[in-house]
């Protein structure tokens, strides 16, 4: 899912490189999907700062636009068919938008923060069917008060996502930060923990006093989502182990890893050269030698199959693999250059750029095997 604003770690993939396997290379081994492309977004889509995108089987696309506060609905081939916008507090009416999602019957869900609510609007109509409000009371256990993010899949199981604050202007006011995933009942309170792991990583520098802040492209995360019917996925970016919340309980449902690639020297200075004077020399001293196992992730809410992104190095496309069911390597995709993976079902797929004035572009494609 598209992180709030632009990350460092999203670079204009501006090389293009040979997709070819070395004889030891198990992605290049997989069988390949080809994408074609259906359509892009043109000056009709004004949004600012998409913080996620959905997709319906048929492949129309959803896009929050956190400033707006807006919804884009977008037709698989590239035209924008409605923009939902009513700012305020009242029945359909949001102040922010951080989270968006299909649900089995075609309706949207939107998570508000602002409000801490969720409001399903119909498929067509776009009017408000239901709304459900999330607890506010903090974490007895911790120092988390809000959920940031809801995961909910396609039978409308919801999770929330809570992360610590970040409490000082000093760097190290970034270490040591949590990440807890919890249960939300049908009346909206949020319940037990079902798991506790590190924040994203995150690089600090301290500029006049005040505490910047930026996603660490060269620092492992673990990314959560939910599944179709009822799961839930904690994917380890740093380890490539991905465990799945069936049941009441963590299973092991795939290993990626081990392997890392190890960070050149050209692409820490491609990293570095993109960040920005505040952190260009941040980038340039960072003691991290190898990349994370894992860069991504997505679920197709109509199959099941996970999407993880195994390659997110700088000036090169991004390469996708898909696991089936078991948890095996099934097919493997490669991003065109250029493009973030932003939503997949059903076949289709969605991904955003940014041109160099930060313009965002939605691009829908098909993708088929060979």
């Amino acid at each position: 899912m598209p992180a709030f604003g632009r990350p460092v770690a999203i670079l204009a993939l501006v090389a293009s490189l040979s997709c070819s396997a070395a004889p030891n290379d198990p992605f290049g081994r997989l069988p390949e999907l080809t994408l074609a492309r259906l359509g892009s977004t043109s000056d009709s889509f004004v949004a600012t700062a998409v913080t996620d995108v959905a997709m319906d089987p048929r492949g129309r696309v959803v896009a929050a636009d956190w400033y707006g506060p807006s919804l884009f609905v977008v037709t698989p081939d590239g035209r924008v068919d409605r923009v939902v916008q009513s700012r305020g507090e009242g029945p359909g009416e949001f102040r922010a938008i951080r989270n968006v999602w299909v649900d089995s019957v075609g309706n949207v869900g939107v998570w508000d923060p602002e409000l801490s609510r969720v409001t399903y609007f119909a498929e067509e109509t776009w009017e408000p069917v239901s709304t459900l409000r999330i607890d506010q009371t903090p974490d007895p256990e911790n120092t988390f008060s809000r959920p940031f993010s809801i995961l909910a899949g396609r039978n409308g199981t919801v999770a929330a996502l809570m992360r610590s604050p970040v409490i000082g202007t000093e760097v190290a006011a970034l270490r040591g930060r949590m990440d807890v995933l919890a249960s939300v009942g049908p009346s909206g309170r949020v319940g037990s923990r079902i798991a506790q792991f590190p924040s994203p990583a995150r690089l600090g520098a301290k500029v006049g006093g005040q505490l910047h802040i930026a996603p660490d492209p060269l620092g492992g995360s673990s990314f959560v989502g939910a599944g179709p019917n009822g799961e839930l996925y904690l994917v380890r970016g740093e380890t490539g182990r991905i465990e799945r919340w069936h049941g009441g309980r963590w299973a092991t449902f795939a290993d990626v890893g081990p392997s890392r690639m190890p960070i050149s020297d050209t692409e820490r200075e491609a990293l570095a050269g993109s960040a920005g004077h505040v952190f260009e020399r941040t980038i340039a001293e960072h003691p991290a030698q190898l990349w994370p196992v894992l860069f991504g992730f997505e679920i197709d809410q109509s199959s099941g199959v996970l999407w993880v992104q195994v390659d997110g190095r700088p000036n090169r496309p991004q390469r996708w693999m898909l696991l089936g069911p078991d948890g095996r390597p099934a097919h493997r995709v490669v991003i065109p250059n250029g493009r973030s993976l932003a939503a997949v079902n059903a076949g289709f797929v969605a991904t955003l750029s940014y041109d160099s004035l930060d313009v965002p572009t939605i691009e829908t494609w098909q993708a088929t095997a060979r």
